[in-house]
């Protein structure tokens, strides 16, 4: 299977190439607030490194948030447009699940935070029941104010060593959660492309079906972008 896994929710954008019996690749890429007119010129990088084209790709895997507003929906829109037009499988995958698959800790919970700004945190709690096994996500992702994280991590966790906190280096977290109280934590700084796990977890949701028509692909913002809000408003 030829999987191509695309992540566009930082200023750093990135994309991976999976393919079974192939050394992975990676292409990283600056897009910031311009991610549409990087991302088309990365991929055509890419597959011309692989010698391959879109057409070949079997599954499409991208990055849903939280994250950019902008970066989400341009990468979103172009995994729509290529995988209704090639008539190819998509799988969403979060960002907060990509950092975990990536850091990977020894601790049995690991707590993915991402700067939400406005003083807030997105933030999920993923619990592994046994050394080496799977990650899987307890509850459901949240949107929380930086000054009550530590209150929440206390009510969850009687022992600071059971959970790895992660973030993300381009997000530069590291002050803020001294500020606030999360020094005693475990910390973990994802400086590794996200499109990496992103391709890796959508070849595996082949199997857990979490595959399906590009229809049916659905950005991750947890909290509602302010146009969509001051819409609703008017």
């Amino acid at each position: 299977m030829r999987v191509l896994g695309i992540d566009t929710t930082s200023k750093q954008g990135s994309l991976a190439w999976i393919e079974e019996g192939e050394t992975p690749v990676t292409v990283s890429f600056e897009g910031g607030q311009k991610h549409s007119l990087h991302l088309f010129g990365a991929v055509e990088r890419l597959l011309r490194e692989r010698n391959r084209s879109l057409a070949e790709i079997d599954l499409f895997g991208v990055a849903t948030g939280p994250g950019s507003f902008t970066g989400i929906r341009v990468g979103l829109a172009a995994v729509k447009g290529w995988a209704e037009t090639l008539q190819k499988p998509v799988a969403g995958i979060s960002v907060l699940e990509a950092m975990v698959a990536l850091g990977n800790p020894p601790t049995p919970w690991a707590v993915p935070v991402v700067n939400g700004g406005r003083g807030e945190l997105y933030v999920a709690f993923f619990r592994s029941l046994a050394a080496g096994s799977r990650f899987q996500m307890e509850g459901e992702a949240t949107v929380i104010s930086d000054e009550d994280f530590p209150a929440r991590l206390r009510e969850k966790f009687s022992r600071q060593d059971d959970a790895t906190l992660l973030t993300r280096a381009d997000q530069d977290l590291g002050a803020t959660l001294n500020r606030i109280g999360c020094e005693g934590f475990l910390r973990q700084e994802i400086r590794r492309p996200l499109a990496p796990a992103v391709a890796a977890l959508a070849a595996e949701g082949v199997e857990g079906r979490r595959v399906g028509p590009a229809e049916e692909l659905r950005a991750f913002y947890i909290r509602r972008p302010d146009a969509e809000l001051h819409w609703k408003e008017d």
